[in-house]
């Protein structure tokens, strides 16, 4: 009987084979590097942009403090305008 496609197995390179084993395992090793890279990304994505709101949130809070120290320190001193 003739072998089948889903039947082959992979073959060791021959002894002056420059296309397999090393090159097969740097290959190897840098898929495994950018699945585990693009596992380290979907996990950080996931969490959310918690970073962004925080670095908003401080930004406006310094701004609104920045609007009330001018207003009570320079608007109250001068007093009413007449």
């Amino acid at each position: 009987m003739g072998e089948r496609k889903g039947d082959r197995q992979r073959r060791a390179p021959a002894a002056g084979d420059t296309r397999g084993g090393d090159a097969q395992r740097q290959g190897a090793q840098r898929d495994d590097a950018a699945r585990a890279e693009d596992r380290a990304v979907e996990e950080i994505v996931s969490r959310g942009p918690g970073g962004a709101f925080a670095v908003a949130g401080v930004a406006t809070v310094i701004v609104v403090a920045m609007f009330v120290l001018f207003y009570v320190f320079v608007y109250f001193p001068r007093g009413a305008v007449q």
